[in-house]
């Protein structure tokens, strides 16, 4: 019993595991193609992109290499963390927008700035608010949307790829030891079987002869 739900719970986890790994591969692909193909300035995957922090404007609150998540929004308020990217930029800036100015224009200002940021943000340059951050992790994001990111993804699948097929095999190899093991204790038990039938048998046809040498014995009494 234990043996079985052991192994409903490791299918299950590998299950997981699978699915987890396979969004992975394709989100972190995507991106590598929207970057390197597409050539868009913030690659994006599901209305969601990626960047890593590579300045101290925002520290305190997001810090140099953490990742962040950025999605899209139909309004932006007040205290949100957006990232813009103004004509002539050459990367995406994220800060806190403090105010609005008269033509409903955001005004931006890093938490580590002393100033806020010499111009307005209109709507149509902010790419997404920041929904999410993960410290430290740009670091290996930057890895794989490098110019030779596509090998550390090959690599990856490759790797994971033999991982599956080394667990499959185990899991067969061990499925027909369990068959195996239940064959020969039928088989054992067929010949126990087999063997008490014959002694059986045996005593069966020997109970007749002796007993027809017990009535002759009898008849030579008389």
């Amino acid at each position: 019993m234990q043996k079985t739900i052991w192994q409903i719970t490791k299918n299950v986890l590998s299950a997981i595991f699978w699915v987890i790994l396979i969004f992975l591969i394709i989100a972190a692909s995507w991106v590598v193609i929207d970057k390197h193909v597409r050539k868009s300035a913030v690659p994006s995957f599901l209305g969601y992109s990626a960047l890593t922090i590579v300045t101290g404007s925002m520290s305190g609150t997001i810090e140099i290499d953490d990742l962040i998540i950025i999605k899209d929004k139909k309004e932006y308020k007040i205290g949100d963390i957006v990232t813009y990217m103004k004509e002539g930029d050459k990367a995406p800036t994220t800060h806190r927008i403090i105010l609005y100015d008269e033509n409903g224009n955001f005004i931006t200002k890093g938490d580590a700035n002393n100033t806020r940021d010499a111009e307005p943000v209109s709507k149509d340059e902010v790419l997404g608010k920041v929904v999410f951050t993960i410290p430290a992790y740009g670091i290996f994001f930057r890895w794989i949307t490098q110019e030779s990111g596509w090998l550390y993804i090959a690599s990856s699948i490759l790797i994971f790829a033999l991982g599956g097929i080394i667990l499959k095999s185990e899991n067969s190899e061990e499925a027909l030891a369990t068959e195996g093991g239940a064959d020969g204790e039928a088989s054992s038990e067929q010949s126990s079987n087999d063997i008490s039938g014959e002694s059986a048998s045996n005593g069966a046809d020997s109970l007749p002869e002796s007993t027809s040498q017990q009535n002759q014995d009898n008849d030579n009494k008389i």
